[in-house]
Order: C-alpha cells, then sequence, then structure tokens
C-alpha cells in the first residue's frame, strides 16, 4: 500500500462518493497522480500542501475558493487546517474542520483553529471527547461516525447511509462543498 493511502484518504473517498450520490456538488482538492487523485470519484482541482504555512498554499486555495465559490470549506488532515481555511476566510466562505484522531490540540491552536472554523466533524465519541477537552465549544463538534462501504456486494441493497454506518441526517443538506486532504 503506498504511503499516502492511508484511513484519512479513504475516508474522504467514501465521503465524498457518498455526500455526491445524495446530491450535494462537490470538488474535492489533492495532489495530482497521487493515490487520493486516482481513487476519487468526484470532480478534483490539483493543490499540493508544502508545508503549514505554505504562501503558495493559500494563493492556491484563494483562487480555488474564488473561482468555484463553495459554501463550505471542509479539511481534513492537519497540514491543511491552516493555509486553506485562511483562505476561507478571505473569502467569506464557511469552513468546517473533520478531525479524524484523539491528539491534543496545544491551546494556542485551539484558539487559532476557533478563529478559522465555524465548526467541528469528529469521526467518532472519542475525537469529540478530545476536542471538547482541548477547548472547542460542545456546540460546534458534531459526530459524523467513520464507516466504509461492504467489501463484496450483498444480495440485498443496503442504503448508502447504512453502508457508511450513519443516519440520513449526518450529511446534512445539500450545499456545494470543497473538501481538501493534501
Amino acid at each position: 500500500m503506498p504511503k499516502d493511502w492511508g484511513g484519512i484518504e479513504r475516508y474522504l473517498v467514501y465521503l465524498t462518493t457518498e455526500m455526491a450520490a445524495r446530491g450535494h456538488t462537490i470538488t474535492a482538492t489533492a495532489p495530482s497522480k497521487s493515490p487520493l487523485s486516482k481513487n476519487l470519484t468526484v470532480p478534483q482541482i490539483s493543490a499540493r500542501l508544502l508545508h503549514k504555512y505554505d504562501p503558495l498554499t493559500l494563493a492556491t486555495y484563494l483562487r480555488i475558493l474564488r473561482s468555484n465559490q463553495p459554501d463550505l470549506l471542509v479539511t481534513h488532515f492537519s497540514p491543511d487546517y491552516i493555509m486553506p481555511a485562511y483562505a476561507a476566510r478571505l473569502t467569506k466562505t464557511k469552513t468546517c474542520m473533520t478531525r479524524h484522531v484523539t491528539a491534543q490540540f496545544k491551546p494556542s491552536r485551539t484558539k487559532l483553529y476557533e478563529k478559522l472554523y465555524d465548526g467541528y466533524v469528529a469521526i467518532s465519541r472519542a475525537v469529540q471527547d478530545h476536542l471538547i477537552q482541548d477547548g472547542v465549544p460542545s456546540e460546534k463538534v458534531h459526530i459524523a461516525h467513520n464507516g466504509s462501504p461492504p467489501w463484496f456486494q450483498v444480495q440485498n441493497s443496503i442504503s448508502p447511509a447504512h453502508q457508511l454506518a450513519c443516519s440520513d441526517a449526518s450529511f446534512g443538506s445539500k450545499a456545494k462543498t470543497s473538501q481538501s486532504a493534501l
């Protein structure tokens, strides 16, 4: 398995595929020719993040957000939490951070994220608890349980929501969304 094809990347593929199936307009950003890019089933824009504070990433996301005008920018991986969110703030695009791990944020990081993010999605109750423990207001943290489609086709049809182990309400209203995982 390639080193840049892991849980978060798979989650992004499953999530964007399911959201598109529900009628959302999804555009994902990913490095070109990456395993993520090769597996995405939704429209995508090539974007690479060199480091957390890369000014070229800020410029790239300003261009992407201005030209696509999404209703929401959703980030999925720690390196892409900062510059894309700054670009979203500058373009008045709503932001949501998806947190996949229980690693603790430093207090200064929590304060920064509170300025940059309108909401948070935790992929489990444990992640939700850690975000709240780190100082994120509980009313801003929502759970969308991590899941995956079945490995094989079953005889009876299973709804996509059940395949992803979530309720139909977990994905919210239809919105034009930009998903980011760099």
